[in-house]
């Protein structure tokens, strides 16, 4: 089973990601708000955002209540998690698009003035980071945003070890049996986490003239891409 097949068959036996999420993903709710703040200091009153990856829709329904100006497109590989975005942002009629797709190669539409994601992208090989970098620049307006929240590697090994070590050790206090093996699998045996200063190199070498680091906790970091 190629990689975006076993993500997406992972995330469809979910009965409830809000509820997992809390117990998977440390300082779940800080970075869900560090991203909000991001797009709040640069937001214009009517703005074009895209989620890659965008889960249950916990952001966006915060952004799209925020700015009534704002008009989200999200974009996720599983139908499972379309359908609680469905419930969150339905209310929001013509304002929420949902697409169901990989962000590795859907189509990102252009002059977006933002492009976000969190905890998605560390799914990704580092080749096809390097393609999506590229592509989200070029669907980027001009002085438009990319923002990430996500799970990073750590800068040495020895950094990572202790970094795994802490995330093992969070994982084994929320979860326990089958729930515990599982995520363990994923998180330390499928992800492709990179390390800030090659997805800043990368970055830098998609086009974007500067990329800052404005939240950093262990194994998590939030950072903006300007281009």
């Amino acid at each position: 089973m190629s990689h975006p097949d076993l993500i997406k068959s992972y995330f469809e036996s979910l009965d409830n990601y809000d509820y997992v999420a809390e117990r998977v993903v440390p300082y779940n709710k800080e970075i869900h708000e560090k991203i909000l703040s991001e797009v709040s200091i640069w937001a214009p009153k009517d703005f074009d955002l895209v989620d890659l990856g965008i889960g249950p829709g916990e952001v966006d329904e915060k952004i799209l209540e925020k700015y009534p100006g704002a008009h989200v497109t999200g974009i996720d590989i599983s139908e499972k998690m379309l359908d609680s975005a469905r419930l969150k942002l339905h209310k929001f009629s013509e304002r929420a698009k949902l697409v169901k797709g990989d962000f590795d190669f859907a189509d990102l539409g252009p002059e977006r003035d933002f492009i976000i994601s969190s905890i998605a992208i560390h799914n990704s090989a580092d080749d096809d980071k390097m393609k999506l970098f590229d592509r989200i620049y070029d669907s980027l307006s001009d002085k438009g945003l990319f923002i990430n929240a996500d799970f990073i590697a750590g800068e040495d090994p020895q950094d990572d070890e202790r970094d795994r070590r802490w995330y093992f050790h969070f994982l084994e206090q929320h979860l326990k049996g089958t729930e515990l093996e599982t995520w363990i699998m994923h998180a330390f045996y499928e992800d492709n986490p990179a390390k800030l200063s090659d997805q800043f190199k990368w970055l830098g070498e998609s086009g974007f003239r500067k990329v800052e680091c404005t939240w950093k906790k262990m194994n998590l970091a939030v950072y903006v891409a300007y281009k």
